[in-house]
């Protein structure tokens, strides 16, 4: 599958890339998304902090089947501004997908499935994949968010985690 690397800035040729942002960011991703290849670009916000960050560099794929599984990162088409949005699906229903930034209070709302443009195959922070938030573990990030931000719950896992690897280290390295 080809890959296209986008950055959501306006049009600037800086270093001999094109950026782009706005309607024509929205339409490029469309475009792409449609002939069957993945994007990449660098993500704006803190909507879905901590697992992707403002600047890191997310890349989307097109939607393999027609079901959206409960936990996936999607990005699609805002129906209220037209905007593209990359969130995280909390439910499905018969005629959409809640769908719910996981650093935000309240859901985007009932988003029909062709507003969804694919779905989040890869984060990299600092060139460094991070598949954290993307496993097995999305289903319960999304239960945990459907009504808080999920911040809170990660920042203690995050914790635990740090400190298992820090003791493994200490005591076997």
């Amino acid at each position: 599958m080809k890959e296209v690397n986008i950055d959501g800035s306006d049009f600037v040729k800086n270093d001999g890339e094109r950026t782009i942002s706005g309607p024509d960011f929205v339409e490029v991703i469309k475009a792409v998304i449609e002939r069957g290849s993945s994007l990449r670009f660098t993500a704006k916000g803190y909507s879905m902090t901590p697992f992707i960050k403002c600047g890191d560099i997310i890349t989307i794929s097109p939607l393999k089947d027609k079901i959206i599984a409960i936990g996936t990162i999607v990005a699609f088409i805002n129906p209220e501004n037209n905007k593209l949005v990359v969130h995280r699906v909390i439910a499905r229903a018969r005629n959409g997908y809640l769908i719910k930034g996981d650093n935000v209070f309240e859901a985007d709302g009932l988003i029909p499935q062709c507003n969804i443009l694919g779905r989040v195959k890869r984060v990299e922070h600092k060139s460094i994949a991070i598949p954290l938030g993307l496993g097995p573990e999305k289903k319960l990030i999304a239960l945990l968010g459907r009504t808080t931000p999920v911040i809170p719950f990660s920042m203690i896992a995050w914790r635990n985690i740090r400190d298992f690897i820090l003791r493994r280290s200490s005591c076997c390295g």
